[in-house]
């Protein structure tokens, strides 16, 4: 076979689709199954990572803003698997959509240092998880902190994390951060003028 007949299609599948995403993804969830043993909902994950080339911005000697909340997908995935809620959800036949992200840069995550990105629930309501990453150099450095709300399409949250857990009590920084949330929704709901009454709908309106 033609090398050129294999190298065009890969070619223009790498124009057109973020193919590295996906065999991330894969290989994520691939090690969260075979290597990693199951984490209750209260406990925290580990995934490791390392700054390239292609994660750095015009500076060249860092990782790009953009790149950190890219790393958070791959770290909420392996929290998912090893947690049980991807098992939980599929059988429910439902997806969450990330409605709202916090992060706080604190140092520069240089090219080719390699980092953790450790993450655990911080609290959940009938609709909504919230998730905390904080991205670590392996000189114990805390890098970078974000939160992320993860919402549910259909069903309760309270099912998939398990019944009867108890979800932690909102610390002062989570709090504040729900208050914006809140005032922000109040705000493009009034400017909008609009009723929502269908539920992916409302999800994705980020009411």
């Amino acid at each position: 076979m033609d090398v050129t007949t294999l190298v065009w299609p890969i070619a223009v599948l790498y124009i057109f689709v973020d193919v590295n995403y996906f065999l991330r993804t894969v290989f994520t969830l691939l090690v969260g199954i075979v290597f990693n043993k199951r984490v209750r909902i209260n406990e925290t994950t580990k995934i490791y990572g390392i700054c390239l080339p292609s994660d750095v911005d015009m500076m060249v000697c860092h990782m790009n803003n953009a790149r950190y909340l890219r790393e958070l997908d791959f770290a909420r995935y392996h929290f998912y698997e090893r947690a049980g809620l991807f098992a939980r959800m599929f059988a429910a036949r439902t997806v969450t959509l990330q409605t709202a992200c916090w992060i706080r840069y604190r140092q520069a995550i240089a090219t080719f240092a390699v980092y953790t990105i450790h993450t655990k629930v911080i609290f959940w309501d009938d609709r909504s998880i919230y998730l905390e990453h904080q991205f670590r150099t392996l000189d114990g450095c805390l890098r970078c902190v974000g939160m992320s709300r993860q919402t549910v399409l259909t069903g309760s949250m309270h099912h998939f994390v398990g019944e009867g857990a108890m979800p932690p009590q909102p610390s002062a920084e989570l709090s504040h951060w729900l208050a914006s949330i809140d005032a922000s929704s109040q705000r493009l709901q009034s400017t909008n003028g609009s009723v929502v009454h269908d539920r992916k709908t409302d999800v994705c309106n980020n009411r």
